[in-house]
């Protein structure tokens, strides 16, 4: 009976984990879906209202970007380290 009540305990503690970590995977995946349906969106309309608003030139709108998607990139890391943490 002991025997039988450790794996029910085991089993229970391992579908506990797995659903954690589909949770997480799910939101990673809807993290990931709005970063790749929103960016085209940001660095197209964001450029031409800067032009408009701003009187910057379109080469400063292309450093802006390239600057902005540099730092997308390199803060990737940093908050896929504090999600495995969280």
């Amino acid at each position: 009976m002991h025997i039988v009540s450790s794996l029910r305990d085991c089993l229970f503690k391992m579908n506990e984990k797995i659903s954690k970590s589909l949770i997480a995977a799910g939101f990673a995946r809807v993290g990931q879906t709005h970063s790749h349906l929103f960016a085209p969106i940001f660095f197209t309309l964001v450029p031409l209202t800067l032009e408009q608003h701003l009187g910057l030139a379109h080469g400063e709108i292309i450093s802006l970007i390239v600057i902005s998607n540099a730092l997308f990139g390199f803060a990737a890391p940093l908050y896929g380290w504090l999600a495995d943490r969280w």
